[in-house]
């Protein structure tokens, strides 16, 4: 065997050997890093009016600006910290304990809508009510109970809200009331291009039609 033949089997080898060694250092990260995943399991803690829940039977969950965790139910409403729960109620200030939806505004309020439309809001952890509330009961007049749809505030603080059967409305920061037709088949309300629409919930902003307010 002359020596460039023997160079280059031994060459050949060390080249096999390398390759031997690198698809052994991978199978070993796939395998480490496949067993992790499937070892990972979650912890799921259920909170019951036991752990300081104020009711089990719940409408919405949301999570504010500052991380606390809000929730709505049919005896008030709950704010959770990660630890505990402070509850709200007609005692602390609520207008109903019947609490459908939460919505924070661009003050960073937290809104609270519930079952009879008197709003009220937290603003610094102090619990206020609406001073237009009585506006929103004459919109309602004699019509049973609302059914609330929709619900939006934009940075003018005009109230926008949406009922099953007076339609869509807006009360502006003066108490004011601009009224729209009931079409049912408006019933959301949508930010694009500094302006709010009204639409449904299927809505394309390229093919649908809005009602279109300027903020």
């Amino acid at each position: 065997m002359n020596q460039y033949l023997s160079e280059y089997i031994s060459v050949e080898i060390c080249c096999k050997k390398f390759r031997e060694q690198i698809l052994h250092f991978f199978a070993f990260i796939i395998s480490f890093y496949s067993s992790n995943i499937y070892a990972q399991s979650y912890h799921y803690k259920n909170y019951t009016v036991k752990g300081g829940l104020i009711s089990s039977e719940t409408y919405h969950a949301y999570q504010d600006s500052k991380g606390f965790i809000w929730i709505a139910t049919d005896d008030g409403i709950s704010r959770f910290d990660g630890t505990k729960f402070k509850n709200y109620t007609k005692e602390e200030g609520l207008p109903d304990n019947t609490v459908f939806e939460f919505f924070e505004d661009y003050k960073n309020r937290l809104w609270i809508v519930p079952y009879s439309v008197n709003l009220s809001y937290l603003e610094n952890d102090t619990l206020k009510h609406f001073k237009y509330n009585d506006v929103i009961q004459d919109v309602l007049e004699s019509d049973g109970n609302p059914v609330k749809l929709s619900f939006f505030i934009d940075t003018n603080d005009n109230i926008y809200f949406r009922d099953t059967k007076k339609g869509s409305f807006i009360i502006d920061k003066y108490g004011r009331v601009q009224k729209f037709r009931n079409n049912k088949n408006y019933i959301e309300f949508y930010i694009k291009n500094n302006s709010v629409l009204i639409g449904n919930q299927y809505s394309d902003f390229k093919t649908s039609s809005f009602y279109k307010f300027h903020l």
